[in-house]
Formats: structure tokens, sequence, C-alpha cells
């Protein structure tokens, strides 16, 4: 019996040690399985805090301006006086404008119906290299948008500078706008037939001699300078008559018109040439 005690004394004693163990075990835990909760529970935290920063966004896109739909973004406007570009100015001549009447209407004995002010240039300041002319309506544009538009050019060229030793106005005619300045231009016109006009086609600067006496009695008449020449075709009965102003120049001896090329080609054609490009000298002999 006391063998029997000693037994059960000692089962008892195991039972308590095991008792105690397992009551460490569940106050202190496991350090290496303690590191594996944590781990385990770290993706929960980061997936908490992504959520938490999405739900933020969501209410930051919420509270943002509506943009408005349908309307371009306001571009800052350009203008002429501004820096953003830069182009020639259009200077309009005056009532009094001293190359007008110092030159341009006294030489050619401009009529005085020719509205002047519409002639610009684009310089304020030296030698003006051509003159323009623009309706009323495009003038008053202008003037009253210098500021707001950007223009890079306008008008039709009516005369450009040619300066010559012996001759008064320094601005010749342009072929450009002949036509425009033509009704108004008094003097210093010819009037040639058909055969002359070819000769000026065919020539580069052919000799006064070589024209008609005609043509020559009205080149005597005239000075040294620019000139404008009339052609009128009425040999073509029931048919209205051809009619061509060409800008020439008058120098001493010789007499030349300043025609493209390929203008003159096209002139030579109605005149019944069939093959202009191989009459058309290019060599000048002017004086």
């Amino acid at each position: 019996k006391p063998d029997t005690d000693l037994l059960k004394s000692d089962t008892d004693l195991l039972k308590t040690d095991t008792d105690l163990l397992k009551a460490e075990t569940t106050s202190t835990g496991d350090p290496e399985s303690k590191t594996v909760d944590m781990e385990t529970e770290l993706p929960e935290v980061a997936t908490t805090d992504k959520l938490e920063e999405e739900i933020s966004d969501d209410e930051e896109d919420q509270t943002e301006t509506p943009k408005p739909v349908g309307q371009p973004p306001v571009k800052k406007l350009r203008t002429q006086g501004g820096s953003s570009f830069r182009e020639d100015p259009y200077v309009f001549f005056t009532e009094d404008e001293p190359l007008w009447l110092n030159q341009i209407k006294s030489f050619y004995n401009v009529k005085p119906s020719f509205p002047h002010r519409q002639l610009l240039t684009r310089s304020t300041s030296g030698k003006k290299r051509k003159i323009y002319c623009v309706s009323a309506l495009v003038r008053d544009v202008l003037i009253n948008n210098e500021d707001r538009l950007k223009i890079i050019n306008t008008g039709i060229i009516i005369w450009q500078r040619s300066e010559a030793k012996g001759v008064d106005c320094d601005f010749r005619f342009s072929q450009e706008g002949i036509y425009t300045i033509a009704p108004y231009i008094v003097d210093r016109r010819v009037s040639l037939n058909k055969t002359d006009l070819a000769t000026l086609l065919i020539e580069a600067s052919p000799q006064l001699t070589a024209l008609s006496d005609e043509a020559q009695t009205q080149l005597n008449n005239i000075g040294m300078g620019s000139c404008i020449v009339d052609y009128i075709d009425t040999s073509v009965q029931d048919e209205p008559p051809s009619k061509f102003l060409l800008c020439a120049w008058r120098g001493h001896s010789t007499l030349r018109i300043y025609v493209p090329k390929g203008d003159r080609m096209h002139y030579l054609r109605l005149l019944d040439y069939s093959q202009p490009e191989l009459v058309i000298k290019t060599e000048s002999n002017d004086t």
C-alpha cells in the first residue's frame, strides 16, 4: 500500500507539472509562433491602409470642381504692337504726303480723283521700296485694327523704286497694278500698233529707231522714265477689241517693257505667234 501511495503521488506531480507547462504556454506564448502570427497579420494591415487611401482619393475626386465641357482654353491675344510677332507696319499716305505731291503726282500727272490716301508703304523711315494700293474698306480695317490683327501682306503694287540719273521720279509703274492706276494717268502713255508691240515683246531692249515713226513721235514727247504702253487690236471684226496695258521704261535711246518672259510668250501668242519661245531674245541693250 505504501508503494501504491507513492505511485499516486508521482502521478499527481506529473499531472501538476503538465498543467503548469500548459499555463505558461498560454500566458507567454511561443516566440516563434508569435512571429509567425505577426507576419500573417501584416498583409491584413497593409490591405486596410490601401483601402483607406482609395476611399480618400475617391472623396477628393468628388470634391474637385467639374471642368466645363466644350469650351477650349482661352488663347492669349497676339497683337501687332506686342512681342509675339513682328511685321512691317502699314503706313498710309496722308493728305499732304510729300512723296505723293513732290514726285509721283506731278511726274505722272495723276488725276485729282485718284484716292491717294489709299496708298501705303511698309516702312516708317528710310527709302520706301514699294507703294501699294488697297480699297477704302481694307484701309478702314487696317487702321482700326492695327493692334489686333496679324496681317502678312495686302494690297497690289502700283509703283516700285527705280532710281535713275536724269529722271525726276524715283518710282516706276508695276505691271501688277497697271490696270488699277492706268485710268488715272494722263501723261506718259504711248499707243503702239501690233508690229511695235511684237518688237517690244521679242527684243529685250529695242532701240527707238526700231519702232514705227508714229511711236517715235510719241516717245520724243516723253522724257526718260516709266510710262504705259497701250495696245488695242481692232483687226477682228464683230468682236470686242483686245486691249493690252504694259508698263515700260523709256531710256535715253531705247524702250523696254517690264514683263516676265512667261507673260511675253502669252502676249505673243495673242499676237498670232505660234512659237514665241523661239523668237524671244533675252540680251539687254538698254542705255
